[in-house]
């Protein structure tokens, strides 16, 4: 087992990924369950709606024509906000310690005692990663069926899985840069630090590009927009933003790979 970078980081992981999907799945059929009552106040939520300031309604809610719908219920109070928050803190997590937190832990040198190059680690580690955040969009997708039909909602499985396909491209994204970056420095701290102001950074440069002039050239710059710029659960899944996502990701596990490769290690 130890010699399998991969099975290994799996192998720890499980646990952990039993309790998130358990909460993934919670928080989707908590927020289905108000759905009847946001259908029944339909025409009252859209004078709320048209009441509210639209930098606030653009940052919390993104740009939704119809929040009774429910496409327009999950985008507001799953997809737009919450979910990401929930789920970039498992992934930045995870690549933060994939490689900078078996160096903090002094556990690196005994991977490295094996016959395993610097970049089988990195590139088993990243596949981890890969596979860890894909079951976990897995069970959110099942708790995103499971919630449409507790909240009586009439919507396909296709778009739910369209949703959960984005988000997870956009978790591999940064996590992959926190892989990179914590390959590169050996600081679990700075890797996931440096990783969440860059998130943050680029959800409200999205979320307040539309209404702000000055930000709307650069828009383009955050990530959040390749994610949910288009609506998945709308009109589906852009290759071309999808392309960029997992081109970032690449980018970012490259550059940490070749950081690691060069650079002497505290082990």
């Amino acid at each position: 087992m130890l010699r399998n970078t991969f099975l290994r980081t799996l192998y720890e992981q499980w646990r952990g990924i039993i309790w998130w999907s358990v909460g993934l799945i919670s928080y989707c059929l908590v927020m289905a369950l108000f759905y009847p009552s946001i259908r029944s106040a339909r025409v009252a939520l859209e004078q709320y709606m048209q009441a509210m300031p639209e930098g606030f309604r653009a940052a919390f809610m993104g740009e939704i024509a119809d929040i009774s719908s429910p496409e327009g219920y999950l985008t507001a109070e799953i997809f737009s906000f919450m979910m990401p928050i929930m789920v970039l803190v498992y992934a930045i997590g995870v690549g933060s310690n994939a490689i900078a937190g078996e160096e903090e832990r002094g556990t690196l040198d005994l991977l490295l005692a094996n016959p395993i190059g610097r970049a089988r680690i990195v590139l088993e580690k990243g596949a981890a990663l890969l596979v860890s955040t894909t079951a976990l969009m897995f069970f959110l997708f099942i708790g995103l069926v499971l919630g449409a039909g507790a909240g009586d909602m009439h919507i396909g499985w296709w778009p739910l899985a369209r949703g959960a396909l984005a988000l997870g491209l956009l978790a591999i994204a940064f996590g992959y840069l926190a892989l990179g970056i914590g390959a590169a420095t050996g600081s679990k701290g700075l890797a996931r630090s440096v990783s969440a102001i860059v998130a943050t950074g680029a959800y409200v440069l999205n979320a307040f590009a539309p209404t702000v002039q000055q930000l709307q050239p650069y828009q383009r710059l955050s990530l959040f927009y390749y994610y949910i710029g288009k609506n998945p659960l709308v009109q589906g899944i852009d290759p071309l933003h999808a392309g960029v996502l997992l081109l970032c990701a690449a980018l970012c596990l490259v550059a940490g790979l070749a950081a690691f490769e060069r650079r002497d290690l505290a082990v």
